[in-house]
């Protein structure tokens, strides 16, 4: 969760600067509010998981949930990385020219 999160939180925070009616607002207090979002949802996200392990456990058995979850996760992941790939294009490095004086 926390590789998810500390990925995600900085494209959440580009998305929001490139909604028009935020693009004059206060640059810290929206930064604020921001975090202060993703926090609650992880909190939530944080309880959620932990209620739904044990109906799903306590329904399915531990291992079929652990197997469920699993591949929920690997699909997840294989789905994001279709839809997102790697981000913005990766530059190749620049090279400062060598002055040489007289």
């Amino acid at each position: 969760m926390g590789l998810l999160a500390s990925v995600s939180f900085p494209e959440f925070v580009d998305m929001v600067e490139q909604i028009p009616e935020l693009k004059n607002s206060n640059v810290e207090k929206r930064n604020i509010a921001l975090a202060c979002f993703s926090n609650l949802m992880q909190s939530v996200s944080e309880c959620a998981a932990r209620l739904a392990a044990g109906f799903m456990s306590q329904f399915f058995g531990f291992e079929k949930a652990y197997m469920m979850v699993g591949s929920f996760v690997t699909f997840y992941g294989i789905l994001y990385f279709f839809i997102c790939g790697f981000g913005k294009e990766f530059e190749p490095e620049q090279k400062a020219d060598l002055i040489l004086y007289e």
